[in-house]
């Protein structure tokens, strides 16, 4: 049970709670399939006895408690947890807690929203194309980004530190035909030195974005483009597509269904859904997917 102790209309905290991160449509989509959803109104009397019950306080801001079938507390009460990212993580314990298993997409969703624990790197490969093709398929890999550096092709590469160490990187960079790191800090260069010899240098410059069809080329030249695709997703499903691998491994069940319907409308009429490109930013894809579906017939 997902249940939320909500003012309604509420506050500014509030609002802002449900416009953002209880919009967002993977996080709704988890909470519509994987729990059964229930609101309690903390400012309205006729729920004061359910108040009393979970001892919760009137006229408090936004709280989000998971319980089992039998109301046992799957995660302990916290307050002030307003963010996607932290909602997101509390879901997947309720969900493990429970013995639920948790869907690659929503963990997916988990490393996009993560942040300030990730880390940067770059490397020189022989193309855009086959670098994010390789590299994107590593776990522990959240995000990959066609650049230049110079005339070298390059590969901006977002990892997690805590699932893949920068040498573990490396090392499998190095197996993929790694021209060149371009080390973030002296303490990358000191790891990738020991690894690679002197391919290293300090990255001294910014990297210029690559054109964006030099970007995610798989999946740039497949219908999934169009999906509203987080960009950890997109990252995975370019690279299963790469690799000529089932991408829907990294799909929710809405979005494999919003894919036939792309599908059918493209095989109508072609170009019913040009000039639309999916925003990289998580928050905007909630707004994009509903100009996707007003294309849609």
């Amino acid at each position: 049970v997902f249940l939320l102790f909500q003012e309604v209309p509420g506050c500014s905290t509030c609002k802002r709670f449900g416009e953002g991160p209880l919009s967002m449509p993977l996080l709704v989509e988890a909470i519509e399939t994987h729990f059964v959803p229930l609101a309690v109104f903390n400012n309205v009397g006729s729920d004061a006895h359910l108040l009393a019950r979970y001892k919760e306080p009137a006229w408090n801001n936004p709280v989000v408690r998971f319980f089992a079938a039998d109301r046992k507390e799957l995660v302990p009460r916290k307050d002030r947890v307003w963010t996607a990212l932290g909602i997101v993580t509390r879901m997947r314990r309720a969900m493990r807690e429970s013995g639920t298993e948790v869907p690659d997409w929503l963990t997916l969703l988990e490393q996009d929203l993560v942040g300030s624990r990730l880390e940067r790197t770059t490397v020189a490969m022989r193309c855009f194309k086959d670098g994010e093709r390789q590299i994107g398929a590593m776990n522990g890999v959240i995000r990959t980004e066609a650049a230049w550096i110079g005339k070298h092709e390059v590969v901006e590469v977002v990892f997690d530190p805590k699932r893949l160490p920068f040498a573990s990187l490396l090392e499998r960079v190095e197996h993929v035909s790694c021209l060149h790191v371009y080390a973030h800090d002296d303490a990358q260069a000191a790891v990738a030195r020991a690894l690679v010899g002197e391919r290293v240098s300090v990255r001294k410059e910014d990297a210029r974005t690559a054109e964006a069809s030099d970007q995610k080329f798989f999946l740039g030249r497949s219908e999934l483009r169009f999906l509203p695709l987080t960009p950890a997703q997109a990252t995975k499903v370019n690279s299963a597509l790469g690799h000529e691998k089932d991408p829907t491994a990294y799909l929710s069940p809405r979005q494999i269904r919003l894919l036939e319907s792309i599908r059918k409308a493209a095989a109508k009429d072609a170009t019913v859904l040009d000039g639309l490109s999916r925003p990289g930013d998580v928050e905007a894809l909630g707004a994009y997917e509903a100009q996707l579906r007003e294309r849609l017939p």
